[in-house]
């Protein structure tokens, strides 16, 4: 009954300008058409990143309740849900919504490439799906489904499931574009910022990579979270190899403050990253673990927990962690970009 959703959380990316001198416009053409490409791109990064807490939401609603025109639990559970759900939804919608519609009105404008064409499907499905939500909930909350006999709920439960169905195929899409472009996008980062004498951020870049690598082995091998004993143990181990040497790269990198200092970093954020990094690596190491006891790790009722509290040592919350560890990437990226260079 489980949806299959592929999470990514992406990089913002920074785009540092060179100094133009007089007889350059060609050159400052390059690097204004570069600069849009850039707030578009990390446009899109906000919403997929912002609307990840709520797909998961919906997923899991979907999961407890069905997908038949009748749910399958009792009315005031799902109640409860949506009364418990709202206030976490309203947080991520007052971000998600905001993206969406800068994605919208940027999308529009030409030229339309392919991820821009897949951002605007997914920004107006997830405007759909949110609105689905809202009447379900007041459906709900204004006690109307012990009036009609759930004939309404019905209607709206239908809906919101055909409309998630379109919002799943287009996150999907828009995912699989970005994936394979964020991951060019670190490659060539990663040198870009050794070229500068760099070596705390790329290390921390360097790590993402493997993690990300990671997740996609995962993905590959269509593991689910109570069958982590099929995972393929020899093809995994060389990526949980990759974690522990990047990891072991930062570390050493991080823990010079002069360094640190050189590349305007706060202390903070750096120590925030490598905490997520030995986070993900610890959730990789129990994967494997559980895998070589053929003991897969117990979830909880997908409708009463929180789904974002996901039990580690599984690829959900491999993924989920990884996602944690990027937007510490994120957050310390864009503290040196507001910094004073």
């Amino acid at each position: 009954m489980r949806m299959k959703i592929l999470f990514c959380t992406f990089l913002v990316v920074c785009l540092l300008f060179s100094a133009c001198g007089s007889g350059e416009e060609e050159k400052a053409a390059a690097q204004a058409e570069k600069a849009v490409n850039t707030t578009r791109w990390n446009a899109y990064v906000a919403l997929t990143n912002a609307s990840d807490g709520f797909i998961q939401r919906i997923s899991s609603y979907f999961q407890a309740v069905g997908k038949d025109v009748k749910p399958v639990v009792e009315n005031e559970k799902i109640a409860f849900f949506l009364r418990n759900t709202k206030p976490g939804m309203d947080a991520m919608k007052s971000i998600a919504e905001e993206a969406a519609g800068f994605v919208i009105q940027e999308a529009e404008k030409p030229p339309q490439s392919e991820l821009d064409i897949q951002a605007l499907a997914f920004a107006q499905n997830l405007q759909s799906v949110w609105a689905d939500f809202c009447q379900l909930y007041s459906y709900y909350e204004s006690k109307s489904h012990t009036k009609d006999g759930l004939a309404k709920g019905r209607q709206l439960h239908t809906r919101m499931l055909a409309d998630f169905k379109a919002l799943t195929q287009a996150h999907e899409a828009l995912s699989l574009t970005m994936a394979e472009q964020s991951m060019k996008n670190m490659q060539h980062n990663t040198q870009a910022m050794r070229d500068k004498g760099m070596t705390v951020t790329p290390a921390a870049l360097e790590f993402v990579i493997a993690a990300s690598a990671a997740r996609t082995e995962l993905t590959r091998q269509e593991l689910s979270d109570d069958a982590v004993d099929k995972l393929d143990g020899a093809a995994f181990q060389s990526f949980c190899d990759e974690l522990e040497k990047t990891l072991a790269k930062l570390e050493t990198a991080g823990a010079n403050q002069t360094q640190v200092g050189k590349e305007n970093l706060s202390a903070e954020h750096v120590d925030a990253m490598i905490f997520a990094a030995r986070q993900v690596k610890a959730s990789a190491a129990g994967i494997m673990a559980l895998s070589a006891k053929g003991e897969p790790e117990k979830k909880p009722d997908p409708i009463l927990a929180d789904p974002t509290d996901e039990a580690p040592h599984t690829p959900t919350g491999y993924n989920h962690l990884v996602a944690l560890c990027i937007q510490s990437y994120n957050n310390l990226v864009k503290m040196r970009k507001t910094q004073k260079e």
